[in-house]
């Protein structure tokens, strides 16, 4: 996507002071949802140190007693009803996830910059790009849907279409990588990149799964395994038959269809019994993928491996 002569503004907007203090040693903060791994904190960040640890002890229910920008952030992911935080949530971003009744002290949600600029921003899609998600949300909640007034003006995006290749010459590293992208970036997770180890070892996965009196089975994650930059790393798998024949497109849109199936009240459940090629998919700490195909099978290989069996990590890596 280009960001036609918005970079300059960009620059100017996105730019946040880091600063080597954290929250951890705020006691309220310890069971608090993830914040984004390469988050720098703001000023804004330390200014609300104090305010956080005087509301804890007074705070009412409607107003948060976490800073504003880290509960509108965790809103916006999807956090306010994860069984996992929901609690947590109700008790430190009451505001943010309008747990309350009345209005909210403290905690406006207003977009802290023009609404014009914000909603430039929202235009070009900044809010729906994983590395700006904190900044938009604290920065332009009302464009990210975070404010209730502002839902029917900003309606979600809707789902890919996945439409077929307008190529000449069908390219299985284009197709694949393609639809992946575009799967991954309504699901706020970054772009893949293709990984010829991956597709090296996808192709032998689909010559092994050829024959069609055999039964197709996936590679064992020991087989899956190996040396990235000098560490061990598992590798995730996924497989789609057709008796005709196959292409990415076909094998993306079955994989995709099990999001209807994912629950994000019992995440690890139904990615286990039904939901497992979808959340690999959209799984944010997976990097680069590799397909190959035959006639009639598709594999691609994740690197690194998604699906963790760990209702945390589900959550954390899983948009739905």
């Amino acid at each position: 996507m280009k960001v036609l002569e918005c970079v300059p503004l960009l620059v100017l907007v996105l730019t946040l002071s880091g600063v080597s203090t954290s929250l951890s040693d705020v006691n309220i903060m310890k069971d608090a949802p993830p914040l984004p791994d390469d988050l720098d904190f703001s000023e804004d960040s330390l200014e609300e140190l104090d305010r956080v640890k005087k509301l804890a002890v007074r705070s009412v229910g409607c107003s948060n007693v976490a800073p504003d920008c880290h509960c509108n952030f965790w809103k916006y992911v999807g956090l306010c009803e994860a069984p996992n935080f929901q609690i947590w949530m109700k008790d430190f971003c009451a505001a943010s996830c309008e747990f309350c009744s009345g209005e909210s002290i403290g905690s406006e949600c207003q977009n802290k910059y023009a609404d014009a600029t914000c909603n430039m921003l929202a235009k070009h899609e900044i809010h729906l790009m994983q590395r700006f998600r904190y900044f938009m949300a604290c920065r332009c909640p009302r464009v990210c849907g975070i404010c209730t007034a502002e839902l029917a003006k900003f309606p979600p995006t809707p789902p890919p279409t996945l439409a077929p290749t307008t190529q000449d010459s069908y390219d299985v590293e284009v197709e694949c990588l393609r639809l992946h992208n575009e799967i991954r970036r309504y699901h706020g997770a970054a772009g893949l990149t293709w990984c010829p180890e991956c597709a090296d070892f996808a192709q032998d996965v689909v010559n092994g799964n050829q024959d069609s009196k055999k039964p197709r089975t996936h590679s064992s994650p020991e087989d899956r395994t190996w040396l990235v930059d000098g560490k061990q790393v598992v590798h995730g798998e996924s497989l789609q038959f057709d008796s005709s024949q196959i292409d990415c497109l076909t094998a993306v849109k079955s994989w995709y269809s099990e999001r209807d199936l994912y629950d994000q009240q019992h995440p690890l459940n139904s990615m286990l019994e039904s939901a497992g090629h979808f959340t690999q998919m959209v799984w944010k700490s997976t990097r680069r993928v590799g397909c190959a195909k035959t006639k009639n099978v598709l594999a691609c290989i994740y690197e690194p491996t998604g699906n963790t069996q760990n209702p945390y990590a589900i959550e954390k890596n899983v948009q739905p």
